[in-house]
């Protein structure tokens, strides 16, 4: 007995179905589970490089719920907007040295842009005291040896007996360039400067260190500060009372320019003393001297964190080998 053939709307609807389906459920693994995220541009080492794409892991440190129910993925954040509510599924759970994806910050109103994203290495917690001081980090005073990943920038003279091509094809010096006479400045991890320092066709070395004030950091109201020499600064945790420091502008307009132009309302101690309503982070790039990081932008409140990487599902640099 031969079957009757469906009617040609039901198979329409049944289409509709399956592919409503198929799109709600890439939506919840897209918002809740993990994304691709394309790197753009990288001011990080150990492989990110432009175009290397990576797993980014939302359920683990805690999805964020969407801000509103039309955000995904038109709409995004400007000052000023009385219905921005923001929550996760759990306390955000991410840990020191962490690369985190983040939300793009508008220089201008520093509101964060829903659509646009950012890479960093997050090296400061909530209530962590940062400072870096002639290069060197230092973390609640405790001076930090250098991570694997961390690079910087010197400058070496070699000998009359050698030249820059032979050194750069011996440590492997991509960037190398000459300055003067027989002069060069490259960017290195500090133990393998060590090994340049101690080559017989060096013979000077010296760490690059920023001296002269820098306009574009964050804390402009503390006075010669840069990317060398930047804070001490304490980093707000949620409850902290939001008080103005007159010797440290820096949580203070963290509390202007996150919390209240940021995501909930602004936040009260029993209803009398204002205070965060949002933990704090800290980001700090790989390449100190290339780096857009939170000396520039600010602490990152919880609520623009996506996530943090999981894994690398394709370096563009490998795919060239």
């Amino acid at each position: 007995m031969r079957k009757t053939a469906k009617p040609f709307w039901r198979h329409t609807i049944e289409w509709i179905v399956a592919l409503s389906a198929t799109l709600g459920i890439l939506w919840a693994v897209h918002q809740y589970v993990g994304e691709v995220y394309r790197v753009r541009l990288s001011n990080q080492s150990g492989g990110y490089s432009k175009g290397t794409l990576l797993w980014v892991d939302k359920w683990n440190p805690g999805s964020r719920s969407s801000f509103n129910h039309l955000h995904y993925p038109t709409v995004y954040f400007g000052s000023g907007q009385a219905n921005r509510f923001y929550k996760r599924a759990k306390q955000l759970d991410v840990s020191r040295y962490d690369l985190v994806i983040f939300n793009h910050i508008y220089p201008d109103s520093l509101a964060p842009d829903l659509r646009l994203k950012m890479l960093n290495r997050l090296i400061g917690l909530p209530g962590d005291t940062i400072r870096l001081y002639n290069g060197k980090l230092y973390i609640n005073g405790k001076a930090i040896e250098p991570s694997a990943q961390t690079i910087v920038h010197f400058e070496a003279q070699l000998s009359d007996s050698t030249n820059l091509t032979n050194l750069e094809f011996k440590y492997n010096l991509s960037d190398a360039r000459w300055t003067r006479g027989r002069t060069f400045q490259f960017s290195a991890h500090p133990s393998d400067a060590l090994r340049i320092a101690g080559d017989s066709l060096v013979i000077h070395f010296s760490r690059l260190v920023e001296i002269v004030p820098d306009t574009k950091i964050f804390t402009t109201g503390i006075g010669g500060q840069n990317g060398d020499n930047f804070g001490p600064v304490v980093l707000p945790w949620r409850g902290m009372p939001a008080t103005p420091d007159p010797t440290s502008p820096f949580a203070g307009r963290l509390w202007n320019d996150y919390e209240i132009q940021g995501i909930n309302q602004p936040y009260f101690v029993n209803d009398t003393i204002p205070a965060f309503a949002n933990n704090y982070y800290f980001m700090l790039s790989d390449y100190r001297k290339m780096g857009n990081d939170s000396r520039y932008y600010g602490a990152i409140p919880e609520y623009l964190i996506i996530g943090k990487v999981a894994s690398t599902l394709w370096n563009s640099k490998s795919s060239e080998l």
